[in-house]
């Protein structure tokens, strides 16, 4: 389900996001910002113009992602600290292959507090956009199966891999991997580029101007607002200048959800449909690895390229519990995926709601309200749910493959998505794997 168009005004408050607005000047007078890119939870995201850079220079278009002032200072936020922890301990080309170019910080002072800015060089969408931003979903009708072609599907996947591999070898787990934090690189440099072009949107003919692309935000009361801006600005990434072509590549961004593998944080938010079991089931994190959570992640992601549709979809339901929300995900796990672990069936104490066990020592499916947790009629008339596989989800979505590429996908999907952590394979390993060689995947991996 599809988030609001942009951050909600109430948000705007003390401790909260700072006002920013097109054509503002932040950092002491040296970035004017030009254009909205982004928000998120803690964040909103800017492009602007170095104003102490001659025209065309290098880094003189930048990405400024303005805190919110309860983050606290720069030097510490976890993403600055490891970003500043890979660039001590790697290769500087590789890291900027592989990982957002972070160029600097900055504080901005406003209404809701000391706010940490971070400079970035500029990226184009994250892979979650940049999809409806293809050519041939342009003008988008109706019906239309919005997704990535094959060839983009596994391109994609491969520079998501080649980028946690990298973090990985250096003991990071990202934490927060989605099709979100996989940015594309940009085709040609912004530097060159003149501030009008910079403002016009994406797809749009004749061009409109970025106003149009604003509206202005007062209160119901009629007050004026000290921590709110005047207007409030829709995202647009850059999906015209971003490079969709064969030689496409990705970055990972984000790294406000890392942390080093042998230190994890007290508590792991990743997006609820791309959790692992082990995270559902809440093991102590101490206990949890770190890159094998990232994996799995990424096996979700396989399935969501190139089908169009997420494997696991948990719907949003305002008086269901947060226990019944981790019921639906496991129940969906079983389903697709077939029988969890021993350790994971011991942990999920709520199993039995749903399951009986028979003297065999197999679980069997009750015809049950999940939301409720109570029979739809006696445990002993019920029959065993009908269960749909990972496999008949991928053929009844027909994607745009060939068998062979279907077998391939559906194989590598499985591979990855084991109930046990210890038993999925590494980012590296999977970059072995005879899927991403042309022709479907179906020949021997390259050395």
């Amino acid at each position: 389900m599809a988030g609001p168009a942009c951050e909600w005004g109430g948000d705007y408050r003390p401790g909260s996001y700072h006002p920013v607005e097109v054509g503002n000047v932040l950092g002491d007078g040296q970035y004017k910002v030009l254009r909205k890119l982004g928000y998120g939870s803690f964040s909103t995201v800017w492009l602007a113009r170095d104003l102490t850079k001659p025209d065309g220079a290098e880094h003189s278009i930048v990405a400024i992602k303005v805190v919110v002032a309860h983050a606290g200072p720069a030097e510490g936020l976890p993403e600055v600290m490891l970003y500043k922890h890979l660039a001590s301990v790697s290769n500087a080309a590789v890291l900027d292959r592989h990982v957002t170019k972070l160029l600097g910080t900055f504080v901005a002072t406003g209404p809701n507090g000391t706010h940490a800015c971070l400079v970035f060089e500029p990226m184009g969408p994250g892979v979650h956009d940049m999809v409806e931003n293809l050519p041939q979903f342009v003008p988008r009708t109706r019906h239309m199966k919005v997704r990535y072609p094959f060839w983009m599907a596994r391109q994609i996947v491969r520079g998501a891999l080649e980028a946690l591999a990298f973090v990985h070898a250096h003991g990071m787990a990202h934490g927060d991997v989605q099709p979100g934090n996989f940015l594309f690189t940009l085709k040609d440099r912004l530097d060159r580029c003149t501030d009008d072009e910079l403002q016009r949107p994406a797809h749009v003919h004749p061009p409109m101007r970025l106003p149009k692309l604003s509206a202005p935000l007062t209160r119901l009361d009629g007050k004026v607002d000290p921590w709110a801006p005047k207007q409030l600005f829709v995202p647009q990434p850059m999906a015209d200048w971003a490079d969709a072509g064969p030689d496409l590549s990705l970055k990972l961004s984000d790294l406000g959800g890392a942390y080093l593998a042998a230190h994890p944080p007290a508590k792991i938010v990743s997006p609820k449909g791309l959790r692992a079991p082990e995270l559902i089931l809440k093991t102590p994190t101490n206990g949890l690895d770190g890159l094998a959570l990232d994996v799995w992640a990424v096996g979700c992601l396989v399935f969501e390229l190139v089908t169009g549709q997420q494997l696991f979809c948990l719907p949003w339901m305002p008086r269901q519990t947060e226990e019944e929300k981790n019921d639906e995900h496991l129940l969906q796990m079983v389903s697709l995926l077939g029988p969890l672990s021993d350790a994971a069936w011991a942990r999920w104490t709520r199993s039995s709601r749903y399951f009986s066990m028979n003297d065999s020592g197999q679980r069997t499916l009750f015809n049950l309200c999940v939301a409720e947790g109570k029979p739809i009629r006696r445990p002993e008339d019920a029959h065993p749910e009908e269960l749909q596989t990972m496999e008949q989800l991928f053929d009844r979505l027909a994607p745009d493959v060939s068998d062979e590429e279907a077998r391939a996908t559906k194989r590598l999907v499985r591979r990855i998505l084991q109930c046990d952590p210890a038993q999925r394979p590494t980012a590296a390993e999977i970059l072995q794997d005879p899927w991403f060689q042309e022709g479907g995947g179906m020949g021997v991996a390259e050395e």
